[in-house]
């Protein structure tokens, strides 16, 4: 699994956020502590930053804006 550098979450927050995300800490502790392979994140909305720390995110919600949001591929993977 690719651990995230410093530069990632900063490039994150830059195009993101607004504020400081608290969980950063806890998806870097779990990404060191894990075994490599999909990682499931329930109720996500449009939180995406587990992917600044796992290479293989399953996200799930049943908010319908969260589809809305993943269904435009190229821009969520970019």
């Amino acid at each position: 699994m690719a651990r995230a550098k410093p530069k990632d979450v900063a490039a994150f927050h830059a195009e993101n956020d607004t504020q400081t995300d608290h969980r950063l800490h806890v998806f870097d502790a779990v990404s060191q502590a894990v075994p490599q392979g999909p990682v499931l994140y329930a109720g996500s909305y449009v939180d995406i930053a587990p992917s600044v720390f796992f290479d293989d995110v399953r996200y799930v919600d049943t908010d319908k804006r969260a589809a809305r949001f993943f269904s435009e591929k190229e821009a969520v993977l970019t």
